[in-house]
């Protein structure tokens, strides 16, 4: 299958499963069922190869009563993020009585960082309106038909997983303008933005680094603690334009920022996640609307 083709075959199938949901979810609710399922679904197929070893060194060092196992978990893992849970997605589905319960579980055992990424799409609401409206299961033998697609990082690279999940926020952005009054607010883009930098600092998404900026103060409410864009960039705000010129940064996640006189000419794609209209739009999309003289030269 051409790199095109199994693209889009990827996408095709995930968006039939956001089909599942229609008449049970609002279309401002597909993105928060899709995406941690399809997170989900991925980082169980990158750990399975080590689940074996995970356990063991699980059992080994609690024997040993070491309570700062996360180091030595890892490096079992191969990445940064384990599970230490019996379940694996496959074997949640041999349970359809005790799948919610054990869903739970299985996510309870992935390491905090991956823990922290799950309760920020509330998955566990996820888990509990799909029960309610019969679609667990289903929804989740859906994501296990391996002969339609293989999510494993063997078959699919980290850059085309990054592009299937820019393609289906693009496609559900898409899906949520033509149904008014169902869009993110301000405040949970920013907060988005914290869980995105999380996942590029610490799982599979890209080998590059993200960089964001902001003007509010957004606070944790389960420990209190307060994101800024300094805090989270670890310089000041006002070098975020020159740091991003380094070779190790290529996304650039922002909020009402770097809208005028941001002329980067790394800046090759954007997804918008937000609606757009008159002189706001013109400079952010203005932003993409620029020559340099690299590519002058490119066009001869």
């Amino acid at each position: 299958m051409t790199e095109p083709a199994k693209f889009n075959n990827v996408v095709s199938f995930l968006w039939a499963i956001a089909d599942l949901l229609n008449g049970a979810f609002q279309k401002s609710e597909f993105q928060k069922i899709i995406l941690p399922f399809t997170v989900l679904r991925r980082l169980d197929y990158a750990l399975e190869a080590t689940k074996a070893k995970v356990l063991e060194t699980e059992r080994t060092l609690k024997q040993k009563g070491l309570e700062n196992r996360h180091g030595q978990l890892c490096r079992a893992a191969g990445y940064v993020f384990y599970n230490t849970s019996q379940f694996n997605y496959e074997s949640l589905l041999h349970d359809d009585a005790n799948l919610s319960l054990n869903l739970r579980q299985y996510v309870m055992g992935f390491s905090p960082n991956v823990r922290e990424i799950f309760a920020a799409f509330h998955f566990d609401d996820a888990i509990r309106d799909l029960e309610r409206a019969g679609l667990l299961y289903l929804l989740m033998e859906r994501f296990n038909e391996k002969s339609k697609v293989d999510l494993r990082p063997a078959s699919m690279s980290n850059h085309e997983m990054g592009c299937v999940f820019e393609h289906l926020l693009r496609k559900f952005n898409e899906a949520l303008n033509q149904n008014p009054g169902e869009h993110f607010t301000p405040r949970e883009v920013i907060r988005l933005m914290v869980d995105l930098v999380l996942m590029f600092d610490t799982d599979l998404a890209s080998p590059y680094k993200a960089l964001v900026a902001f003007t509010d103060v957004v606070k944790d409410a389960k420990d209190g603690q307060e994101y800024t864009e300094a805090k989270m960039n670890g310089f000041p705000e006002a070098a975020t334009g020159d740091r991003f010129e380094g070779d190790e940064y290529r996304f650039l996640i922002v909020a009402s920022k770097f809208q005028t006189g941001f002329d980067q000419p790394k800046l090759e794609a954007m997804v918008v996640d937000k609606k757009l209209s008159g002189v706001a739009c013109v400079q952010t999309l203005s932003r993409l609307n620029r020559t340099t003289e690299e590519s002058m030269k490119d066009e001869g």
